[in-house]
C-alpha cells in the first residue's frame, strides 16, 4: 500500500520521512473513509426494515443519489484510478440500492425499483 521504499523506511528502519508520512496519512484517511462509508447508511436500512414503512423517505431522492454515485464510480473505475480514492461511491451506491429495494417494497414502488435495477 505504501510502496516498498516507504514501507521499509517507516516500518523496518523506523526513519520518519516527510513524504512517506504524508503518503501513510493519505492512505490511512482513504481507508478510513471507505470503512466509514461501508456502514453510514446501515442505521437507515435497519430503521426502514424494522418499521416496514417508507413514510417520509424520498424514493426519487435516493434514486438520483444512487445514479450520481454510480456515474462517479464508473468514471473513476474506467479511468483506472486507485480504488482507495473512489471506493466509497460503490459502497454508498450498494447501500442506496438496498434502501431503494426497501422503498420499493414498503412504499409501493416495486415496479419502478425493478426497472431501475434492470437498467443498472
Amino acid at each position: 500500500v505504501l510502496g516498498r521504499s516507504c514501507a521499509e523506511k517507516l516500518l523496518v528502519q523506523w526513519q520518519p520521512d516527510g513524504a512517506c508520512l504524508r503518503l501513510a496519512l493519505s492512505k490511512s484517511l482513504g481507508v478510513g473513509i471507505i470503512a466509514g462509508s461501508a456502514v453510514v447508511k446501515l442505521p437507515q436500512l435497519l430503521k426502514l426494515f424494522l418499521s416496514q414503512s417508507a413514510e417520509g423517505v424520498s424514493f426519487l431522492g435516493y434514486l438520483l443519489e444512487t445514479v450520481a454515485l454510480l456515474i462517479a464510480f464508473a468514471y473513476n473505475w474506467r479511468k483506472g484510478h486507485a480504488f482507495i480514492s473512489y471506493g466509497e461511491t460503490l459502497l454508498l451506491a450498494l447501500q442506496n440500492g438496498a434502501i431503494l429495494g426497501l422503498l420499493g417494497v414498503f412504499g409501493g414502488r416495486l415496479l419502478a425499483c425493478a426497472a431501475f435495477y434492470a437498467a443498472v
